[in-house]
């Protein structure tokens, strides 16, 4: 198994990214990249590509063009999933069984408003 590490929030994609030592991104980069509609993606790429470009060459983020695959044998370890919402969780999930790699959810009670 190949693993790889997403979250809601960039802050604790990168902190899953240096702990774990596995690559991550956030949750919102998994489903841009992997389930947008044709018009959606040919809408945002141009704007989005250009947004990532101008804040590497600022030193802000780290841009990485090269396309990606997950496979099978691949397992998603989902960092605060319980701050997803449904909508997000479900395109998630069905990521997953179109792709057919497993998710492992892990979250912290603490972190849920009441």
């Amino acid at each position: 198994m190949i693993p790889i590490g997403s979250a809601p929030s960039g802050i604790a994609t990168e902190e899953l990214a240096e702990r774990r030592k596995i690559p991550s991104r956030t949750v919102a980069s998994y489903l841009w990249r992997m389930d947008p509609s044709r018009l959606e993606r040919l809408k945002r790429v141009i704007r989005h590509e250009l947004k990532q470009v101008l804040e590497h060459l600022i030193g802000k983020r780290r841009w990485d063009p090269r396309p990606f695959e997950i496979t099978s044998r691949h397992v998603l370890f989902l960092d605060e999933a319980g701050l997803l919402d449904n909508k997000t969780f479900y395109r998630v999930l069905r990521l997953a069984e179109k792709h057919a790699f497993s998710i492992v959810g892990a979250g912290d009670v603490a972190q849920l408003q009441r």
